[in-house]
């Protein structure tokens, strides 16, 4: 059996585990094991699909994602911060983390990220729909940020969208030295338990084992790899991560383990944008926007429409509010999904994802006798919205229809669909940030309650629910944790 001896076992790969590596080793000097469960499928590690000429202006995305990076290899990038009255307080609570503290990191998460929120200057689209938003009277519109930057190409401007290769940095590469300590990743390998012994008043992780998954056919056919770390980071994702918990026997000691789970109602249409919008192109094109639109003018003669057909994407956001506790977006349709009868560059997507708060019976459960295919205890779901939930979710569908039918008609097949929490689409709490040990399961610092060097990463941290693109908030609670997890070490 191969023993490895890193500071810190990290689990999981992608934007949060990519982030702390990044920190640990890079800034820290510190010796890093990172396990991931899936493959390497790009190089450098961690690259965003969506940037590929396969995946580009299609609407692909795997139906789940086992590679090195993570989400952060299929994800759209969006990257707003917590509202402070709807998702950093609840309840008379505040979210753990100090203010201050998680404005400093999630400065630096942004900046490495390229975070931006002036993206889409040259969009025609995007301000002729603007401008009628505005009219309309809905005056908190503006651009969702997102981490990805625009190349300029002849006849248009392509999005280059962050992976989580933008986490990594240098780690990215595999044949990176560090000028001081080290990083290792293991893919294809999974992290299948922690051995906790007690130690003193607290209890302290002494080592994990991880199968190396290529090694045979899967788990129980591969070779057992053993890792004994000075600490012990999980970020393995909401469900993934509470499960290697519960495999480890420490679900007795933590009884909010997979409760107060929570996750957003999401409601989403296409419309066809009103001629009216489109007629308006022009006139609400200044600069570089309608030099391509003279350009396009020029080179299609015969086009009816004022849009170049490779016009830059719409990205108009409306953030939550108290009033509004929804994140409403609004973009264009990728090549392909509005069929042959309608023109897509007139076709726009509106998503508005809503919240759900947390309530102890929301849960994820995990079975002792039934095993998922990788060997793991079978998680199971159960998540009921609450009354206010349930309410809010209907104004949201009918706050999103509105907005819709201020700039178009739907489009046939694509009409207002709800769909409700408990779907799984942006779970979070299943191993919540707290001050309490009985209603939470890591402190404010990332750290397990009564382990003294066990950490978590990712969405499962938030508390109260969340109306906006948590990622984040996930990475800038990881980088909030790096100052400890790094404590823990020279202690060891």
């Amino acid at each position: 059996m191969t023993t490895y001896t890193p500071d810190v076992l990290l689990v999981g790969s992608g934007p949060v585990g990519a982030a702390l590596a990044h920190r640990l080793v890079v800034e820290g000097g510190l010796d890093v094991l990172m396990v991931e469960l899936g493959a390497q499928e790009s190089h450098p590690r961690g690259e965003n699909r969506r940037n590929r000429a396969d995946f580009r202006e299609r609407d692909v995305v795997p139906p789940a994602v086992r590679a090195v990076g993570g989400l952060g290899t299929v994800w759209e990038c969006g990257v707003p911060t917590f509202v402070p009255e709807v998702e950093l307080t609840w309840q008379g609570q505040k979210y753990p983390i100090d203010a201050a503290a998680l404005d400093k990191q999630y400065a630096k998460a942004g900046e490495q990220l390229g975070r931006t929120t002036g993206l889409f200057p040259t969009s025609v689209r995007h301000r002729a729909v603007r401008k009628a938003l505005l009219e309309a009277g809905h005056d908190a519109v503006t651009e969702l940020p997102l981490a990805a930057r625009t190349v300029a190409e002849p006849d248009h401007e392509r999005v280059v969208w962050a992976g989580t290769d933008a986490l990594f940095g240098p780690l990215g590469d595999p044949a990176f030295t560090p000028d001081a300590g080290s990083f290792t990743l293991l893919s294809d390998h999974l992290c299948t338990g922690l051995s906790v012994e007690r130690d003193g008043e607290n209890r302290r992780v002494v080592g994990a084992v991880v199968t190396d998954l290529d090694a045979g056919a899967g788990v129980g056919g591969g070779g057992e790899v053993s890792v004994v770390a000075k600490a012990y980071v999980v970020a393995g994702g909401t469900m993934a991560t509470p499960q290697l918990l519960a495999a480890s026997g420490l679900g007795e000691r933590l009884p909010a383990l997979g409760r107060y789970a929570t996750d957003s109602p999401i409601a989403v249409c296409r419309v066809v944008l009103k001629s009216a919008v489109v007629d308006a192109v022009e006139g609400s094109a200044t600069g570089a926007a309608l030099e391509r639109i003279r350009q396009h003018r020029k080179r299609h003669p015969e086009d009816r429409l004022p849009i170049p057909h490779k016009d830059t994407p719409v990205n108009l956001f409306l953030p939550p509010s108290q009033d509004r506790p929804w994140h409403a977006h609004i973009r264009s349709v990728p090549e392909g999904v509005a069929g042959t009868s309608v023109d897509e560059r007139i076709v726009l997507e509106l998503r508005w994802f809503g919240i759900c708060r947390p309530r102890e019976d929301n849960r994820v459960e995990f079975s002792t006798t039934a095993q998922d295919r990788n060997g793991m205890p079978q998680p199971a779901l159960q998540l009921t919205a609450g009354a206010d939930d349930a309410a809010n979710a209907e104004a949201m569908l009918r706050h999103m229809v509105e907005v819709a039918q201020t700039i178009g008609q739907f489009l046939p097949g694509a009409e207002p669909q709800l769909i409700p929490a408990g779907a799984g689409m942006q779970l979070a709490g299943t191993t919540r940030m707290g001050t309490d040990p009985d209603t939470s399961v890591v402190n404010a610092d990332s750290r397990v309650w009564g382990v003294a060097n066990l950490y978590l990463g990712g969405n499962g941290l938030h508390p109260f629910g969340n109306a906006s693109a948590p990622t984040l908030t996930s990475i800038a609670a990881a980088l909030h944790a790096a100052d400890a997890i790094t404590e823990t070490v020279k202690k060891a």
